[in-house]
């Protein structure tokens, strides 16, 4: 029986490809370890996971980058939300080392460190495009003239200032008191030293897929056991389902499924719209017989029915209705990697990708009617749905991690 460490970020779409691997690592009798925010304990608990918890303090919503002062505060939220686990993982393997170290890919310290400590193989996790040198090969750029680009003002914001004196007194504490070695923390910051790479993804779906080497191992989206349904049946309508959904990172504006249940009304679809926790489905007002809405919806409830997925990027959210078949359209709102991977959808003919200021419910129903007119998508989507079962999943994932077991 192995003990395996796993670290994740504090996002929902970090966390889910994670959890059937965890599920598949205990079904096999090992024990697994997991670090996450506070907020997410249920979620990773009900894994069968032992669960160690901290408090996050990355926002659960991400707001618009706009100079590069917010650029360097979203910088040092995310480094703390990575090191803030530290101490306590530390302090808790101590007695129970894990015999493999397991990371999502933007939170890389803490676990590297803990590797470090232990003396332990460390695994880095990808539910995100993977880059070469910081870019995305044959990917989208970034706008070099976008004010976040720009050099910051002379003087580091507050916040920046205060996380590094934070910084700098936690790594004192965790070398004076806990014995972790100070070329740990070096080891932390200096990238590629990973002895596995897993992407939660096909390779054909990687910008630059074919540029990487052995030491990443596309294992496909790990999908979760199909559930009961305990929220959501398919109706007796006969009609094909597309699911609309808002990211869980960002938040669209009341606006957007006005538009989605406007455009829905006029197609032969039954819309189910999934609002997120910002929106009351009653602000939406009376909705057509084949618009339905809900606050929050088990998308593993209605995936396996689904023809079509319109939402704002999001890879894990996008491999789910792709393992199912579902066309995409994609409306990227904030990040530049919901527009990677919104122009990846539609290079791919999975999809299409809408501009957030080019949205209206006439604009998406015409969107919807080109795909379902098209039989290049259907194909592509076949083949993409076939390399997803091909690549492995929570099987191969568990597999490749297993394997770097000493």
């Amino acid at each position: 029986m192995r003990h395996i460490a796993y670290f994740s970020f504090a996002g929902y779409g970090h966390i889910a490809p994670s959890l059937p691997v965890v599920t598949e690592l205990i079904r096999r009798g090992h024990r697994v370890t997991y670090s996450v925010a506070e907020r997410y304990a249920d979620l990773v608990a009900a894994t069968g996971a032992r669960v160690l918890t901290y408090p996050s303090t990355f926002p659960e919503r991400i707001g618009h980058i706009e100079t590069a002062d917010d650029g360097a505060r979203f910088i040092a939220q995310l480094l703390a939300e990575d090191f803030t686990p530290l101490r306590k993982a530390i302090t808790e393997l101590a007695a129970d080392p894990p015999d493999v170290v397991v990371h999502d890919t933007i939170v890389p310290l803490a676990a590297r460190v803990v590797a470090k400590h232990f003396d332990r193989p460390v695994i880095r996790a990808y539910p995100v495009f993977a880059e070469i040198d910081g870019e995305l090969p044959g990917g989208p750029k970034t706008d070099p003239q976008h004010p976040a680009a720009t050099t910051p003002s002379e003087q580091e914001p507050p916040e920046v200032v205060a996380f590094r004196q934070w910084m700098d007194a936690e790594i004192d504490v965790l070398v004076e008191q806990h014995g972790v070695a100070p070329e740990a923390f070096e080891h932390a910051f200096v990238d590629g030293l990973e002895d596995l790479n897993l992407l939660y993804m096909p390779r054909s779906f990687q910008y630059g897929g074919e540029l990487f080497d052995d030491s990443h191992v596309f294992v496909g989206p790990p999908i979760p056991e199909p559930v009961p349904a305990k929220v959501w049946r398919r109706p007796d309508d006969g009609l094909p389902v597309a699911v609309i959904t808002a990211s869980t990172s960002t938040e669209y504006p009341l606006e957007f499924f006005r538009a989605a249940a406007e455009a829905f009304a006029e197609l032969p679809y039954h819309a189910v719209l999934t609002l997120g926790r910002g929106i009351d489905p009653a602000e939406l007002g009376p909705l057509a017989p084949n618009v339905e809405a809900f606050q929050w919806l088990p998308h593993a409830e209605v995936l396996p029915d689904t023809e079509l997925y319109v939402c704002q990027a999001g890879i894990t959210g996008i491999m789910a209705a792709l393992s199912h078949g579902a066309a995409v359209i994609s409306v990227p709102s904030v990040t530049d990697e919901q527009i990677a991977e919104s122009v990846r959808v539609e290079q791919l003919g999975l999809g299409r990708m809408i501009r957030p200021e080019e949205l209206t419910a006439q604009s998406l129903r015409s969107t919807v009617l080109e795909i379902a007119r098209d039989n290049g998508v259907r194909s592509a989507v076949q083949d993409m749905q076939r390399q997803i079962k091909e690549a492995g999943g929570a099987i191969a994932a568990a597999d490749q991690i297993l394997s770097k077991v000493r």
